[in-house]
């Protein structure tokens, strides 16, 4: 019998090397929980009411308390005790490495001892780091190792996807041939590549999920993932403890380990830092008999320490730039690993959504019905816009959430945050900066949102200096929020935000207005104009803090632009707007002047008074083209005809203003 037992031992310990052989894994990632308390530098735990943590009706309450998380004698220990806490009838332990490792393919594994006694539900899984496809269950989660009490023997290795806002579930089970998975240790392990996942249980092979398995539904495996550990109490599955089950129960964590390939392996650092800061640091894992040569490019970017080391330390100046590392361990062709820093003084990642909902946190809580969407057409500024569509009220307005993470504050540090936002409705939205670690608030605040784009500026100075998130709480009433254009930094230091530029003809001249977030970031300003659009000269205008100019010698049609000069001496150009005068008799009778005409592609109607609303646009069989709706505050309106649909031909324009002249547009290609 004994030499049997070697034989599998053997057979197991060669299979084990020729997988590690074949696949060239390398340790990237580990806690093998040697120390005394729990590594925070690895793990962020995570507080609060278990129902609302993980939207799963739990009974715990999550707490970073001591008495639910030990570390000792070589392993993590995640206690569930009986206690009124929080509300709750008990508490216990759940931790992630969001916002600290993330990994894009790889093998995961833990070994790990379960609590088998009805109403445990430990879990070792997976949740994607930015919800880059939506709110769950859009983006997908890996569980690795999921138990029930109930079901003491038997470990469930599940990937979750979806059908629009339904989840999809594709699981199987591994059951141990004798005993339950509280008797000994036992390692839980996955392993993820592109369109494939793999779940393994003491390394036996036990599932294999692909891009086929979960088809016609969506494989969204391949974005970066974070790691969790949690013991639950109750829920739907676990169901309730009992009178069979005993406290405290413990699940008992000897190690987490995630190996990659050299060509999954990515740069651990910062990624958005302000101009001239020094001391960085960047890091691949630390390979056994591997090389790194690592470069950086931008102008004023320099490696001060660590070249030829796994671990490099970087002075930026003012331009943004990639940093590099060619690194061969022997085992594959050598990869060149790259990570794009962005050096700006807005320190807000995607801040347009132009890279959708990536840095931006949507997981709804309660299970709310809601739609994370990204608008092309319902825009604040560039291409996109984030549009949350609510579609059940909350027990409380933070019951959704649109969240931007890591957010680092310097204690006693001015910072203002700018966005552009609007409603389907006048409606308010509470807004906060909370901390990261225990969600204990630095600044609360709110925004009065109606149906039309408006500016947003706040203001506040933290006491301490904290790893924060910014949450906007949108389960007040049903309706659809949209978000663009975030600007956030040190208040002194962020780039000029000119809120409008607009010109009108008038009888004096030529008048202009301007508008900006705050005048104390523009260093000096000035109006410059031109003739053919190409070369403008500089116009006199006083102080840098007026808001208002009129150019008394204007040509027949005049162009104009804002010359700006930000705090760190950088230049900046506004729009190029422009301005006709037409005195003759015939067009004085006109509503609005309209030019250039004929046109190949873009045309300005400008009133002279405003006493119209809608614009209609009619082909030459009078048939409406379009009816446009005006913003009354404004005289000069551009247009594009290909947004409007506009072919060549001859079309006829009119406004609903009193007296109202029909005039036609010629089109040209």
């Amino acid at each position: 019998m004994k030499k049997i037992i070697h034989i599998l031992l053997l057979n197991t310990l060669i299979l084990n090397l020729l997988h590690s052989q074949n696949s060239c894994y390398q340790l990237s990632w580990a806690d093998e929980f040697n120390g005394t308390a729990l590594d925070l530098g690895n793990w962020a735990p995570q507080v609060g009411v278990g129902s609302t943590v993980s939207g799963n009706a739990e009974l715990q309450y999550y707490t970073a308390r001591p008495q639910n998380i030990q570390v000792s004698n070589g392993s993590l220990k995640i206690i569930a005790l009986a206690e009124n806490y929080g509300g709750n009838a008990y508490t216990s332990a759940r931790m992630q490495t969001k916002g600290i490792a993330d990994w894009l393919y790889g093998r995961m594994e833990a070994r790990i001892k379960l609590p088998v006694a009805q109403g445990m539900w430990p879990a070792f899984w997976m949740l994607p780091t930015a919800s880059y496809y939506g709110s769950w269950p859009r983006n997908g989660e890996i569980d690795i190792m999921e138990l029930v009490g109930l079901e003491p023997s038997k470990a469930y290795g599940t990937i979750h996807t979806h059908d629009n806002d339904a989840v999809k579930t594709f699981s199987s089970v591994y059951t141990l041939p004798t005993g339950t998975f509280a008797d000994d240790f036992h390692v839980f392990a996955m392993e993820w590549s592109p369109n494939e996942i793999k779940f393994f249980v003491d390394n036996i092979l036990y599932s294999t999920k692909t891009n086929t398995t979960v088809s016609p539904y969506p494989w969204v495996f391949d974005k970066p993932f974070f790691l969790l550990l949690n013991l639950a109490i109750g829920g739907p599955w676990a169901l309730a403890p009992d009178a069979t089950t005993t406290f405290p129960q413990t699940m008992e964590v000897d190690y987490v380990r995630v190996y990659q390939k050299l060509e999954d392996i990515g740069i651990t650092g910062k990624i958005l830092v302000e101009p001239n800061t020094t001391g960085v640091t960047y890091s691949v894992p630390s390979i056994t008999n591997a090389t790194y040569q690592w470069t950086v490019s931008g102008g004023g970017n320099s490696i001060v320490l660590g070249q030829n080391t796994h671990q490099i330390t970087v002075n930026f100046g003012n331009t943004s730039g990639t940093v590099s590392v060619l690194v061969n361990d022997g085992c594959l062709p050598s990869a060149t690993l790259s990570s794009n820093v962005n050096v700006s003084n807005n320190l807000w990642l995607n801040p347009n959504f132009e890279n959708d909902y990536v840095a931006w946190d949507t997981r709804p809580k309660f299970n709310p019905i809601v739609n994370f969407n990204i608008s092309t057409t319902n825009v604040g500024e560039g291409a996109k816009s984030a549009c949350v569509q609510v579609n059940t009220v909350g027990a409380q307005p933070w019951d959704i959430q649109l969240s931007h993470t890591n957010i680092d504050l310097v204690a006693g540090t001015n910072y203002t945050l700018r966005f552009k936002a609007k409603a389907d409705a006048n409606r308010t939205v509470p807004i906060a900066f909370i901390r990261t670690s225990d969600f204990g608030g630095v600044v609360y605040n709110s925004v009065n949102l109606t149906p039309t784009w408006q500016d947003f500026s706040i203001n506040f100075t933290p006491t301490s200096g904290v790893n924060a998130m910014f949450n906007a709480d949108l389960a007040g009433a049903i309706g659809t929020y949209c978000f663009d254009n975030f600007v956030f930094g040190r208040t002194t230091a962020l780039p000029i935000t000119l809120l409008n530029f607009n010109g009108f003809a008038e009888k004096k001249g030529n008048r202009l207005t301007w508008a900006f977030a705050d005048v104390k970031e523009v260093g000096s300003l000035e109006i410059q104009k031109s003739e053919d659009g190409l070369n403008f000269k500089s116009l006199t205008i006083g102080s840098k803090n007026t808001h208002f100019f009129t150019d008394e010698n204007p040509f027949d049609l005049t162009y104009y632009r804002l010359k700006m000069l930000d705090l760190d001496r950088k230049i900046t150009y506004s729009k190029i707007i422009s301005l006709k005068r037409d005195n003759t008799e015939a067009t004085s009778q006109k509503d609005f002047i309209l030019y250039p005409n004929p046109t190949t592609q873009d045309f300005t109607i400008q009133f002279k008074e405003r006493t119209a609303s809608v614009l209609e646009c009619r082909d030459v069989f009078g048939r409406l083209v379009f009816a446009k709706k005006l913003d009354v505050s404004l005289q000069q309106f551009s247009f594009s005809t290909k947004s409007l649909g506009l072919s060549t031909g001859t079309y006829f324009l009119k406004t609903d203003g009193v007296g109202s002249v029909v005039q036609r547009l010629v089109v040209v290609r």
